[in-house]
């Protein structure tokens, strides 16, 4: 380890038989990293050292470090000799622990002026908007330490990390209670940690899996040059081998699927912690002195899990015994083309929310997971197709089954006047959609027949309200809705009224179906959906009041009949 002598500005060296004397640590944002101070200027310890402009942080850390009575201090800028990649290998791997170890850890905040007028705990303060909250490197920075104080811009001393505990989870969303005892970390679950980093960003793109090595107590090589998604992959790995926490497959909760994170390949594991953005309340139930919920094997997983079989559509809905607060988080997968026992992610599916109470029918049986991810050949043969005119918008939230969708097409916003989403030829499909109003509607696309076999088969096209979710209770539930509540499998599935048409708080949904011709094979849904009183609108809202609704229990079965 190198530490710099906070009276002489001198480094020292100390090797792994040496008592390491006590130290404090700087955590900051970089500047340019020709305005930053390097090993090799302490080293030759020129005049233009003293100019460049981050300087006076190391003075200021060494100054902060002489008046607590510490000698030492370390500094990531000119303790660690950039031009060695062995030297920058070694310090990534043991950051947290130098972090740990520290006796403290100041925190130059070098946006923030304080004792302007305003305290940290004010909304719009400069300590809640500083560029330090964003940073990936500076998360196990934040956690590592038992103390941690913060200083503004000119080293004024601002509080430190219990005091503004409270605040910093407001920034963070990290809770007090683990901000101020570091041995909480380990005890959140693995999507817990994830989402911690999920909004923060790292110069090198690798480092976003690299300063999470210490927060899962993991190590890998460091290979800078491999890219985000296969250091953050690599990652998940060796995470896979120490836990058996299943909340690492709950990547995806409660995000749009066509938020542009999708990559061209499917794996089991995530490319990219933002996919764990919302997971910060995911926890995995406690399985006592149970078999493991997974384990590893040479080709992916063997998971021994709570499963429940669709079988119409080859769908393995996957209860990972997560939950948030009442629901379980249930992870829908698709059968393999090669093999009946082994099941992966659909390129668009991503896991749901459902209560507690649904999940009865579900047993545990070994099925496998594919884990290495693999390129996705796009399959086109539907196409729904949004029209957009004026201002209604609204967008795709889910689809069943999930191999269903294929690919997602949005045009940039000046120029979109339609969203389109391909769909493989499955005998029958539902989407669900949520408008700008917050409103639910669900399309449901079935397979035709076709009085000869070289002509394509048409597609019956029905629309209908979300149907609202009550809790045991009677009245209505904080339960989000999604599709894997409608499927027959599960008991007292709610009611849905299709139409073919829909007036939907003000605004007008009907569809339009166009079949192939001139040898294109690709058949097209159009949805309209215009706010009511334009001329188009009117004549869908006519057609609504002329249909009569069915009534539905579950898909394919109208009510009543078998």
């Amino acid at each position: 380890m190198r530490l710099l002598h906070a009276k002489t500005l001198t480094l020292h060296e100390f090797s792994g038989g040496d008592e390491i004397p006590q130290y404090a640590v700087l955590s900051h944002t970089w500047g340019a990293p020709s305005d930053e101070v390097t090993r090799k200027d302490l080293s030759s310890w020129t005049s233009w050292c003293k100019r460049k402009a981050g300087w006076a942080k190391v003075k200021g850390c060494c100054r902060q470090a002489l008046t607590d009575e510490i000698e030492y201090v370390w500094i990531d800028t000119c303790c660690i000799d950039r031009s060695d990649p062995a030297d920058v290998a070694a310090a990534v791997e043991s950051m947290w622990k130098y972090y740990t170890d520290a006796r403290v850890c100041y925190v130059h905040l070098a946006d923030v002026q304080h004792g302007t007028g305003t305290s940290p705990e004010s909304p719009n303060s400069d300590f809640r908007r500083s560029r330090w909250f964003t940073r990936g490197w500076t998360l196990p920075e934040l956690l590592a330490p038992l103390y941690v104080r913060f200083y503004d811009a000119a080293w004024k001393y601002i509080g430190a990390k219990a005091e503004l505990s409270q605040t910093v989870e407001d920034v963070t969303g990290i809770s007090a209670r683990i901000l101020r005892d570091p041995g909480e970390v380990g005890r959140q679950s693995v999507a817990c940690r994830m989402a911690w980093v999920a909004r923060r960003e790292t110069a090198r793109r690798e480092d976003l899996a690299y300063c999470l090595l210490g927060l899962f107590s993991v190590s890998m090589p460091i290979e800078y040059g491999e890219g985000r998604a296969k250091a953050f992959v690599r990652l998940q790995h060796q995470i896979l081998a120490s836990t058996r926490d299943p909340s690492i497959f709950a990547w995806g909760l409660q995000l749009p699927l066509s938020d542009g994170r999708r990559e061209r390949k499917v794996g089991i594991l995530a490319e990219t912690p933002s996919a764990f953005e919302h997971c910060a309340q995911v926890a995995p139930l406690d399985r006592g002195d149970d078999e493991p919920a997974f384990e590893t094997t040479g080709t992916g997983l063997r998971v021994l899990l709570p499963v429940l079989i669709d079988g119409r559509t080859g769908t393995a809905l996957l209860n990972t015994e997560c939950v948030v607060d009442d629901c379980c988080v249930v992870l829908p997968l698709t059968r393999s083309s090669t093999a009946r026992n082994e099941f992966g992610r659909a390129p668009y599916s991503k896991p749901v929310l459902v209560p507690k109470t649904k999940l009865q029918d579900f047993a545990v049986r070994p099925i496998n997971m594919q884990l290495p991810s693999r390129p996705h050949a796009v399959s086109r043969d539907m196409q729904v197709s949004i029209h957009r005119s004026e201002d209604p918008s609204f967008e795709l939230v889910e689809v069943y089954p999930p191999n269903a969708l294929q690919d997602i097409q949005t045009p940039p916003p000046e120029a979109a006047e339609s969203v389109n989403f391909y769909l493989v030829d499955l005998p029958w499909a539902i989407l669900s959609f949520k408008t700008a109003r917050g409103h639910r509607f669900l399309v449901s696309l079935e397979r035709g027949s076709s009085s000869a076999k070289s002509e394509p088969r048409g597609i019956n096209v029905q629309i209908a309200r979300a149907p609202s979710l009550r809790s045991s209770a009677g009245g209505s539930s904080r339960v989000p809705f999604t599709l894997v509540q409608l499927l027959p499998v599960f008991e007292a599935a709610p009611t849905v009224a299709w139409e073919e048409a829909l007036d939907l708080g003000g605004l007008a949904v009907s569809s339009q179906v166009h079949m192939p011709g001139g040898g294109n094979n690709l058949r097209t849904v159009r949805l309209h959906a215009q706010r009511t009183g334009s001329e188009y609108a009117e004549s869908s809202r006519s057609s609504i009041l002329k249909k009569s609704a069915k009534r539905v229990g579950s898909w394919g079965k109208e009510k009543g009949k078998k």
